[in-house]
């Protein structure tokens, strides 16, 4: 695996330092097993990527979490609306798998019981019996239903216990098949609320969300916590955090952290085809000569650093890294494309690592002041992607044990290529010290 150069790797470490000192907060000690922590869509069994592909390449003993996306919370006066919902009954639990993509070499047997995915979970935790999975609810595409939701007592109430009977008690049910109950396929649950008190994919907001979000969190805590009581056993609850100001800032960071194991900060689609000039995508630091204005702040450590100030613990924070890129057109060749105006998004302008390294005809460079941003840029076509490889990825896990954060994030596992490149090399940063 190529590695940052060591005087760029030292700079990095006083960086995170500096960063961490000067919040005038007591810096823990480093996690003696950081966590990593991956998200899974559902939807990619479709493609032919199954649980067991984390275990071919390694990365199952590696991750510490699974966030197995999404369930969907429905909008109002939508059907089954204020409650958790499968987010695809099919490929959650009743699609048959075969023996060839089965973590364990056997096949289900086709019949009305736990299939699919869920029971391919299941299987991995068996094989790997640290690594825990926690249902993630909302998501961008069905964040519509959680201002409702979490607008009353009562409603709080019955959203959480729907959720916490489905994927904590185990009772899964498809209206229109068969219903299974097995309990133990998830060890907690992810909230991603997109976003509260803020447009996301829909405006279904409310100036009341700040608060009620918070409660809504602490219900949650409640009855997992009943369950503990019940079964012994310890349930994890996390957020997905935004790491954008306008949206972090609706947030009781301070207050809510005190409801969750630990919170997935999205420091991800920081620039995207959406701006008119190409752009790090993710960057570790806002780099001092960075021209754009809106760049100042936008960045990892400067979200992270916003995130201490306000009150949660660095040990709680897990810090996102993506396992895909962006990409803009008509982008001229000055200064290799960095910084530069674009005519538009590329024709993939958002597109998974696998994807990205097989490119040809671009050539790859790095900005060590925001932190070995790479990007790769092709002069006669004029297009540039912004995304993270190995060398990137290991210098944000140095950040991230520098920092003394609680560990890594990344969306998603699928954007690996089959090797598990990205995660082996977060893993490795993360263990360098």
């Amino acid at each position: 695996m190529k590695m940052p150069p060591v005087a760029v790797i030292f700079v990095l470490s006083l960086f995170a330092l500096a960063s961490v000192s000067s919040q005038g907060q007591h810096r823990p000690s480093s996690p003696e097993h950081p966590r990593m922590v991956g998200y899974l869509p559902e939807w990619m069994i479709y493609s032919g990527y199954y649980p067991k592909n984390l275990a071919v390449n390694g990365s199952a003993k590696q991750l510490t979490h699974i966030l197995y996306a999404f369930s969907n919370l429905p909008a109002p006066d939508s059907p089954g609306a204020g409650t958790c919902q499968l987010g695809d009954p099919w490929a959650d639990y009743e699609v048959p798998v075969s023996a060839a993509d089965s973590v364990d070499g056997v096949a289900d047997p086709n019949t009305n019981g736990l299939q699919g995915n869920f029971n391919q979970l299941l299987k991995l935790k068996k094989k790997y019996p640290n690594l825990r999975v926690l249902i993630s609810i909302g998501g961008w595409s069905w964040s519509a239903g959680f201002s409702a939701a979490a607008s009353t007592d009562a409603s709080r109430k019955a959203f959480v216990s729907s959720c916490v009977q489905t994927f904590i008690a185990g009772n899964f049910s498809d209206p229109l098949d068969y219903s299974v109950t097995q309990a133990g396929v998830f060890d907690g649950i992810d909230i991603d609320w997109e976003y509260p008190g803020a447009c996301g994919n829909t405006c279904s907001y409310s100036p009341n969300d700040t608060e009620n979000f918070t409660l809504l969190m602490q219900e949650f805590r409640r009855q997992l916590d009943a369950m503990t009581a019940v079964t012994h056993k310890q349930y994890d609850l996390s957020i997905a955090a935004p790491a954008g100001q306008d949206d972090y800032s609706l947030i009781q960071l301070g207050e809510i952290q005190k409801s969750l194991t630990f919170v997935n900060l999205m420091t991800y689609d920081l620039n995207g085809a959406w701006n008119n000039y190409a752009d790090h995508a993710a960057p570790l630091f806002t780099a001092p000569n960075d021209p754009i204005a809106a760049d100042k702040g936008n960045s990892m450590a400067g979200a992270v650093t916003a995130y201490l100030k306000a009150g949660v613990p660095a040990q709680k924070i897990n810090a996102g890294i993506p396992f895909y890129g962006h990409g803009w057109v008509g982008v001229p060749a000055k200064n290799h494309g960095l910084y530069q105006s674009a005519t538009g998004g590329a024709p993939d302008d958002q597109a998974n690592y696998n994807v990205l390294k097989t490119l040809t005809g671009f050539n790859s460079y790095y900005d060590p002041l925001s932190g070995m941003a790479h990007w790769i840029y092709s002069p006669s076509t004029q297009t540039f992607y912004s995304y993270d490889d190995d060398v990137t990825v290991f210098t944000k896990a140095l950040y991230i044990r520098a920092a003394h954060l609680g560990g890594a994030m990344f969306w998603d596992v699928t954007g690996d290529d089959t090797e598990g490149t990205l995660l082996h090399s977060v893993y490795a940063g993360l263990q360098t010290w």
